[in-house]
């Protein structure tokens, strides 16, 4: 089974696989190994990646783009708003307020949701995985999201996995898959400090949106310090800043404007791509733009210059600056203690954006890249760093650790109902005295703060509550946190409603509830476990002492010489329970007031709370779809699978069946007219064309695969024949000659006098002689009767028959010729002398000396044949055992 690595860009998805040589981008069914981010709905099929790539602009009102800024999101939110005005397909609002994409489908208006348009491209991501491994499905993923997700966004994508049976191991922030991708080679090389972190500022300017980041490399480790982002600034802006070039230079020359046309405006934004890609590098002054039929028969032939290009994209290249300095600023790092500032993304190939940041860092622009490191691949380091934690992850590789802390991009809260904040909770229960929790909520409070803004992720917090009855905390965005997310994002993350036993509720003392919530490495914000603690009472040892009483003094020297008895030192051992039965004396006597009143405070500092657990339940209400919802969606994306799949094999049906049209026609007429009588041909070829015609017909345009099927095999049925008369024809002469080489080479092995087949007899000789003549004559007697048939008629002698009697012919022979040479008979023993002289050897069992017989008597036993083999099995299992590990 596979383990991937997914980078679900805006614009394209790569897919890089991890495998015991390293790691490896797939390759698509074009071999590219970019997968356009595109799901093209038809009539009857949907078409993902480079199927909808073709369709894009013929079937634009049903071809979904951008589904990475929708998903998870609401439909009225200004990102959203500001989104829908540069799609040409339709964008509907909700009944749940999310987003929907309204296309045409099986002839019908449809509404498909985010999730929906995620799970196919995970579908199709699947699909290309499965061509590159024989048919084996992804096993395990790591999919990379920005790291500004929210969590409803995050819950949404892992809907969307759910949906499409990927199985993922964790949601991976981009810039963290980058740091990953840098950072696990040189620490393999032992090119990081043990405990001396070397700080690298990764730059990330992709199809939509920037992000700088700060991570602290040790060996065997990484910690994003910091991550700072612009959700709105990526290359498609640089993009967009040509295309207004171009529709200002159409204005004034036609007096309309391309981009209230959805064709024309995907015209100018290829156009626009490819200008940009063409000023990219050092050296170039301009580009020149061609763009046909903008607006019906009208041309738009222009050219940019650098200096132009540079000048329209000043304001994009200003907003570099806040997240590059806000991301060193809070990760308390300055330029100077940078190691290293590396670059990624398609939009840092733009020559003036990486000047731009070597400059705003101080870098020696002499240098090469102007001091920017470009070490990594800029398209495909998300994807490569994506498929290198899941290797780490997954059980199916053994991978040299490598610690990924992730940094949490929001402070999280958690609050409750009103009325609870007059319920005081103990401060050592919650905090340093408790048992595992985290931070003390003191009375009055309504609310603690769990995660803070770059906390270690994944991570765990544990609250103590006291509660008589079903309660309900809520977890949300702190206040200071609201500024760094979207416009009009909910605050509220979820909420969880726990459930008290009755056996609980309404009594005076109120119970111990302990809650555990974890930040996980999706980076979504669960609920692991509610737990009611009801304290269970202990007896303090001093009371057991007093109800026991008084030991007897028997009782005291019992113990006193147990405890010298289990001793291993003996004497030692002695001496200290000599010691301790003067010092359980001592504690017969009365002691003093003051000193009984020490000792009971002392117990009771010692003393430990226990605690008997139960667990609770919880009901989650959280952004996401619901157990109906997703089952519902799986079943849709099942039905509009199958049909896809119908519709492939109609399709490559009915190809089938015209290849063999064309085919047939053409032969008929030239290679096949030998083995064909006229009338024949002439009435098969009619009946090619009857089928052709029906084939380009309206019935037999969108006929069914069935159909297809059948029509293939009737005219299979009339031309196979032919073909297969053709085939014999041009292979029967090589087999011939291979039958008869082969003959005369059994001829020549009978008639040996070689040594080596002395052993031979002429019985045997014989009948290998009547085997190989044999066959000759039946060649010879097939191949007579083959020559008087005209070549229109099926063979009495195929390839397949006399490949058969060769095969047959080699069975008889060779194991007679190829038997080996028996040995020649050992020579007789030579006569021993005791034989010779007539002397009895009464050497024997019986014969044995004293020592034998004493041993024997004593009932030892000498070791016997089954003995001895018992002993050779054992070792042979030994041998076999530590020859298999």
């Amino acid at each position: 089974m596979a383990v991937v690595g997914i980078d679900l860009g805006n614009l394209n998805i790569v897919i890089a696989q991890a495998q015991r040589g390293g790691v490896d981008v797939i390759l698509n069914e074009n071999s590219n190994r970019q997968n356009p981010n595109l799901v093209s709905i038809s009539d009857k099929q949907r078409f993902v990646g480079e199927q909808a790539l073709t369709l894009a602009r013929s079937n634009y009102k049903n071809t979904i783009y951008a589904t990475k800024r929708f998903i998870g999101k609401q439909y009225d939110e200004p990102d959203v708003q500001k989104e829908i005005q540069s799609l040409p397909c339709k964008v509907v609002k909700l009944p749940s307020g999310g987003v929907g994409y309204e296309v045409t489908y099986g002839g019908e208006v449809t509404v498909l949701s985010p999730e929906q348009v995620v799970a196919m491209l995970f579908a199709k991501v699947n699909d290309i995985v499965k061509a590159a491994n024989n048919n084996v499905a992804i096993a395990e993923a790591v999919v990379a999201i920005p790291g500004w997700f929210t969590d409803a966004q995050r819950r949404a994508v892992l809907d969307a996995a759910d949906i499409a049976g990927l199985n993922v191991l964790r949601l991976m922030h981009e810039s963290t898959a980058v740091a990953l991708s840098y950072g696990i080679y040189k620490s393999v090389r032992n090119l990081f400090h043990e405990s001396d972190p070397q700080h690298v500022l990764f730059v990330d300017l992709g199809h939509s949106n920037f992000c700088a980041s700060v991570v602290a490399f040790i060996q065997g480790k990484l910690i994003v310090k910091s991550a700072v982002y612009d959700r709105s600034l990526g290359g498609r802006d640089f993009d967009q800043q040509i295309v207004d070039f171009m529709a200002e230079q159409f204005v004034s020359k036609y007096k309309q404007d391309p981009r209230e046309h959805p064709k024309a405006l995907l015209k100018l934004q290829a156009a626009a791509e490819k200008a940009k890609k063409t000023l990219s590098p050092a050296g170039v002054s301009e580009a020149s733009i061609s763009v046909e039929c903008v607006l019906e028969d009208t041309d738009l032939n222009t050219a940019l210059s650098l200096e132009e290009f540079e000048k329209r994209a000043q304001p994009l290249l200003a907003r570099l600056d806040g997240p590059i300095m806000q991301a060193m600023a809070e990760a308390g790092v300055l330029p100077e203690q940078l190691a290293n500032v590396e670059v990624v993304g398609g939009g840092t190939r733009v020559n003036s954006v990486k000047l731009h940041i070597a400059a705003l860092l101080k870098l020696d622009k002499n240098k090469l890249n102007y001091g920017l490191s470009t070490t990594l691949n800029a398209d495909e380091a998300v994807s490569r760093g994506c498929a290198l934690q899941a290797a780490i992850l997954s059980s199916r590789f053994q991978v040299k650790p490598f610690e990924v802390l992730e940094a949490c991009p929001y402070p999280i809260k958690l609050s409750w109902e009103e009325e609870a904040s007059t319920t005081p909770m103990d401060e050592d229960e919650t905090g340093a005295g408790g048992e595992g929790d985290d931070g003390a909520v003191k009375a009055g409070d309504n609310s603690v703060l769990l995660f803070k803004r770059n906390d270690r992720v994944p991570n765990q917090r544990r609250i103590t509550f006291r509660r008589d009855a079903d309660f309900t905390v809520t977890a949300a965005y702190e206040d200071s946190g609201v500024s760094l997310l979207p416009p009009g994002t909910k605050t509220e993350i979820a909420s969880f409603r726990v459930a008290i036993p009755k056996e609980h509720q309404g009594l005076g003392a109120k119970t111990k509830v302990r809650l555990s919530l974890v930040y996980n490495l999706h980076g979504v914000l669960v609920m692991t476990q509610a737990q009611l603690m009801e304290e269970v009472q202990t007896v303090p040892p001093a009371s057991a002492g007093a109800e026991t009483g008084k030991a007897e003094p028997g009782e005291e020297g019992m113990k006193a010489a147990e405890a010298a008895g289990d001793g291993v030192g003996g004497g030692d051992t002695a001496a200290e329970a000599a010691s301790a039965m003067e010092e359980e004396k001592k504690e017969d006597q009365p002691a003093k007031p003051e000193t009984v009143a020490a000792t009971a405070t002392n117990e009771a500092a010692k003393q430990k709370k226990k605690y008997k657990t139960h667990s609770l339940g919880v009901v989650t209400k959280a952004p996401g779809l619901v157990k109906s919802e997703k089952d519902a969606f799986v079943e849709i994306e099942a039905q509009m699978e199958q049909q896809d799949r119908i519709i492939r094999e109609t399709a490559d049906t009915r190809n089938a069946l015209e290849s063999y049209i064309y085919d047939l026609k053409a032969k008929l007429g030239d290679s096949l007219k030998p083995y064909v009588q006229d009338e024949a041909a002439t009435a098969f070829n009619a009946q090619l064309e009857e089928v052709e015609e029906w084939l380009y017909g309206d019935e037999g345009f969108d006929s069914t695969k069935s159909i297809y099927a059948g029509k293939l095999a009737t005219l299979r049925a009339l031309g196979d024949p032919i073909q297969v008369r053709m085939d014999e024809a041009s292979k029967r002469e090589p087999a011939r000659i291979e039958f008869c080489r082969q003959v005369e080479e059994y001829k020549t092995l009978v008639k040996s006098t070689e040594e080596k087949y002395s052993h031979i007899t002429d019985e045997e000789r014989n009948k290998v002689r009547e085997e190989v003549n044999g066959a000759e004559s039946w060649l010879f007697d097939l191949l007579a009767k083959q020559n008087e048939l005209p070549s229109h008629v099926d063979p009495v002698l195929t390839v397949g028959a006399i490949k058969e009697r060769q095969n047959a012919l080699a069975h008889a022979v060779l194991p007679v010729m190829n038997r080996p040479k028996p040995p020649a008979p050992a020579p007789a023993p030579a006569p021993s002398p005791s034989a010779t002289s007539g002397v009895e050897d009464k050497t024997g069992p019986e014969s044995k000396g004293d020592g034998v017989e004493a041993t024997t008597k004593e009932g030892a036993t000498e070791p016997t044949a089954m003995d001895e083999g018992g002993a050779t099995a054992a070792e042979n299992e030994q041998t076999s055992m530590d020859t298999a590990s």
